[in-house]
């Protein structure tokens, strides 16, 4: 991709576990120094790891990495905000995709990997919604219906891991 940091993206790929805040911020406030806009990848890796904060203890610590990225794009108040709604809409379309009904029943679809990126998207949502940056219009529409074609399926797979069986696909 034309002008994305390569450090960056490889640094955050979605598949590197935990994405710590501090180190996020770090590396945004380098690439703003060095004159650079932000990208989609220190969209994604702030939003994912200040999401996961917010939903899991939303205290001082979320306030504090709030503030600090208020500060480090006042003056890119408009770039940020593009780069945070493209994150918004790709992680968005990710997991709108991956519920495909088409494949839903599948015996070898990969829920795990769809429930992990629903709750990667919830993450993007709160940490989003805390920096006053919205979504586009109709993307939380589409998200409640992928939700809904996915619930019923989820449901089935909890029944049966509580009668006993197991299912590779969920991470057993």
């Amino acid at each position: 991709m034309a002008g994305a940091d390569p450090t960056t993206n490889d640094r955050y790929a979605m598949n590197d576990g935990e994405i710590d805040l501090e180190a996020a911020l770090a590396e945004l406030a380098a690439a703003l120094r060095k004159k650079r806009k932000p990208s989609r990848f220190h969209a994604r890796a702030i939003l994912v790891a200040l999401g996961e904060q917010i939903l899991v203890e939303d205290g001082a610590r979320v306030t504090a990495g709030v503030a600090r990225v208020a500060e480090l794009v006042r003056e890119l108040a408009a770039d940020w905000e593009a780069v945070v709604r493209e994150e918004l809409e790709l992680a968005a379309t990710e997991f709108v995709r991956s519920v495909d009904p088409r494949f839903l029943s599948h015996p070898r679809y990969d829920f795990a990997y769809t429930v992990t990126a629903r709750e990667r998207l919830e993450a993007r949502l709160s940490a989003a919604e805390r920096l006053g940056i919205g979504p586009a219009e109709g993307l939380l529409e589409q998200v409640v219906e992928a939700d809904e074609l996915l619930a019923p399926h989820l449901r089935r797979l909890d029944e049966r891991k509580q009668r006993g069986g197991q299912d590779r696909t969920v991470g057993d």
